[in-house]
């Protein structure tokens, strides 16, 4: 039961959906040339190449440059003894 009323409803969805888009030729879907690219080659050309090298060989050096040396700091060390806990 509960499959018909689901059916009926996305039909009765469907229709209203037809019923309300606005009517077409088959000549206006669409136009053909609006696919087309300005120029032969556009999108095939990088426009900025130099840039991204220099991105790339800064990003490599940053990657491959060594790790800086760990610089230790003097240690202090405490004493547990007594005499200096209760100062």
């Amino acid at each position: 039961m509960y499959s018909i009323l689901t059916l009926l409803a996305i039909g009765a969805f469907a229709a209203v959906i037809y019923h309300y888009t606005p009517n077409r030729t088959s000549r206006e879907l669409f136009h053909l040339h609006q696919f087309l690219p300005t120029s032969p080659l556009a999108g095939f050309l990088p426009r900025n190449r130099e840039e991204e090298r220099l991105y790339a060989d800064l990003a490599a050096m940053y990657a491959h440059q060594d790790a800086p040396e760990p610089t230790s700091a003097p240690v202090h060390k405490v004493d547990d003894t007594p005499d200096q806990l209760a100062a």
